[in-house]
C-alpha cells in the first residue's frame, strides 16, 4: 500500500509550516499573550491570535503532536500570570494550571484534525467557532470554569478598547480568529476570503449594541461611596464611616466590601443608618445548617434590611459558603441595581441574568486578602470596566484591599483607590440611564459550543471509519489469495 493511500483523503497538499516555524510561532503567540496583559498595550492580543491561528491552521502534524503543542503553549500563558495559585493551593496549583492550559490543547487538536482531513479552507472557517466554543466552555460551563486570562481581559485600559469590545468579550475574539483564519486562506482562495471577512465585518457592526436603541429613560444620579477596609473592628469601622460621611454628605448609599461582617448586620450598623439616614450596602454571612450564604446585606435609613443577594458562584476550593438559590436586582429608590459579590462579575452567566432582570448598574463588594498579592488583584480588577462597556452601565466596585473602582458606562475608571490602601475611601457619582444592553455574542457563544461538539462527532466519526477502510484495504490482498 502507498503512502499517499495511507493518508486521510481530505488532507490538502499545501506547503506545511516546518516545525521549527511552528515553535517560533508559538513562541510568539506566549510572548504576544504576555505583553498584551502589560497595561495600554492589550491590542498586542491580536499577534497573540495571528499566531494562534497560523500554527493551527498550517502545522500539519499528528493530533498528538497539535495538543502536547497547545498544552505546552497553554502552560506558558497561564502558569506565569497565575503564579500566586501557588501561596493559595499549593502544590494543587500545577492541577489547576494544567487544566486551563488543557483546553488550549483541545482547540489546536481539533483544527489541526479539521486542516487534516478537510483541507484549510474548511479548517479556517471553523477556527473561529470552535475557539468560541472551547473559551466559552473554559470559562462559564465546565466545572472549573475561570472566566480570567481571556484575550477580551487584556483590551482593559488600551485605547482600541471601546471599539473592540462592542460586541462583547467573546465577540471580540470570535471576530480576530475570524478575519485572521480568512486572511490565512486568502492566498489559496481569495474570492471566498474576500468573502468571509466582508461577512465577519458586517456582523461585526451589526452586533454593535450602541446601534441598538436603548428605551429612553430620565437620568437619575446615585452618589456612592465605600471604605476599603480588610477585617475591620467594630467600632473603628464606624468611626471611618462618620468621617466619610462628614466629608461627602451628600452620599446617599455607603458600601462596605464582601466579608466586612462575619455574620448578619450588627445592630450598630443598623442605629448608625437611622442617624446619619443612609443606605448601606455591607458584606457577611447569613447561616445556612452547617454552612453559610457569602451574602451582600442593604439597610435602609429606617435599620431595617431591604434587600439581600448571596453569592451565586463561590470561589471554589475555598470556604466561600453555599451557591445563591436565587439571584435578583435591587428595586433601589435611583433604579435597579445588580449585586455582584466579587469573583460573581467574572460569570456572565450571573451579570447577563442580573442585566436581564433591568439592570441600570452593577455595585461589586469584594474581598480580596493583601496577602494575595499585587498581580492578582489588578488582574481581577479587569472586569469592571470590560462589563460595564459590554452591557454599557456604570459599575461601583469596593475591595477589602484590591483595587476599587468608579467606572462609567462606556468603561472608562473615573476614579481609582490602589492596591493595599487600608482604610481609603471612593466616592463617585453612577448616571442611571436605563436598563443595560445584553451583549449579542450571548447568543453565539452556546451556539458556537454546539457547532464545536457536533465538529468533534464528525471528525471521530470520519476517523472511525477511515480506519476502517484501511483496515479492509490491509486485508484484501490476504482475502485475493
Amino acid at each position: 500500500m502507498s503512502k499517499e493511500a495511507a493518508q486521510p483523503t481530505g488532507r490538502s497538499v499545501d506547503t506545511p509550516l516546518p516545525s521549527w516555524g511552528a515553535v517560533v510561532l508559538l513562541i510568539v503567540a506566549g510572548l504576544g499573550f504576555h505583553i498584551s496583559f502589560v497595561p495600554g498595550f492589550g491590542a498586542v492580543s491580536l499577534l497573540f491570535l495571528l499566531a494562534l491561528a497560523m500554527v493551527a491552521l498550517r502545522w500539519m502534524v499528528r493530533g498528538s503532536v497539535a495538543f502536547v503543542a497547545g498544552l505546552l503553549l497553554g502552560l506558558g500563558m497561564y502558569a506565569p500570570q497565575l503564579h500566586f495559585f501557588l501561596e493559595t493551593f499549593g502544590v494543587g496549583a500545577f492541577i489547576l494550571w494544567v487544566a486551563l492550559a488543557f483546553w488550549m490543547g483541545v482547540f489546536l487538536f481539533i483544527i489541526n484534525r479539521c486542516r487534516d482531513f478537510f483541507g484549510l479552507t474548511w479548517a479556517a472557517l471553523v477556527t473561529p467557532v470552535v475557539w468560541l466554543g472551547v473559551e466559552y466552555l473554559r470559562g462559564e460551563l465546565y466545572p472549573l470554569k475561570f472566566a480570567w486570562l481571556t484575550p477580551s481581559c487584556a483590551l482593559v485600559g488600551d485605547p482600541f478598547m471601546e471599539f473592540l469590545l462592542r460586541p462583547g468579550s467573546y465577540g471580540y475574539t470570535l471576530f480576530v480568529l475570524a478575519l485572521v483564519s480568512s486572511l490565512v486562506m486568502a492566498w489559496r482562495r481569495p474570492v471566498l476570503a474576500a468573502l468571509a471577512v466582508l461577512a465577519w465585518v458586517s456582523l461585526f457592526r451589526a452586533m454593535d449594541p450602541l446601534r441598538i436603541d436603548r428605551p429612553k429613560s430620565i437620568p437619575r444620579r446615585l452618589e456612592v461611596a465605600g471604605l476599603q477596609v480588610e477585617s475591620p473592628d467594630l467600632l473603628d469601622l464606624v468611626e471611618g464611616m462618620n468621617r466619610l460621611v462628614e466629608q461627602h454628605p451628600r452620599v446617599q448609599l455607603v458600601v462596605l466590601p464582601e466579608y466586612t461582617l462575619d455574620g448578619k448586620v450588627p445592630e450598630r450598623l443598623r442605629q448608625w443608618c437611622r442617624e446619619t439616614y443612609k443606605y448601606l450596602l455591607v458584606g457577611g454571612k447569613e447561616k445556612a445548617g452547617n454552612g453559610f450564604y457569602n451574602t451582600a446585606f442593604v439597610v435602609g435609613p429606617d435599620g431595617k434590611t431591604v434587600f439581600t443577594q448571596a453569592k451565586v458562584v463561590p470561589t471554589r476550593f475555598l470556604d466561600d459558603g453555599y451557591p445563591a438559590k436565587s439571584q435578583s436586582v435591587w428595586d433601589s429608590p435611583w433604579g435597579k441595581l445588580g449585586i455582584c459579590l466579587s469573583h460573581d462579575l467574572a460569570y456572565t452567566k450571573v451579570t447577563d441574568e442580573l442585566v436581564r432582570q433591568g439592570a441600570e448598574a452593577f455595585v461589586v463588594p469584594a474581598y480580596e486578602a493583601t496577602a494575595w498579592g499585587e498581580h492578582e488583584h489588578q488582574l481581577h480588577s479587569r472586569f469592571a470596566p470590560m462589563r460595564a462597556l459590554e452591557y454599557n452601565i456604570p459599575t461601583f466596585r469596593i475591595a477589602s484591599s484590591g483595587v476599587s473602582q468608579v467606572v462609567d458606562s462606556m468603561g472608562s475608571v473615573v476614579d481609582s483607590i490602589p492596591y493595599r490602601t487600608e482604610g481609603a475611601a471612593l466616592t463617585g457619582t453612577l448616571d442611571l440611564q436605563g436598563p443595560g444592553l445584553l451583549p449579542l455574542d450571548r447568543l453565539l457563544a452556546p451556539l458556537c459550543v454546539f457547532l464545536s461538539l457536533v465538529v468533534c462527532l464528525y471528525l471521530s466519526g470520519h476517523a472511525y471509519n477511515q480506519r476502517l477502510e484501511m483496515d479492509m484495504q490491509l486485508r484484501q490482498p490476504q482475502y485475493a489469495k
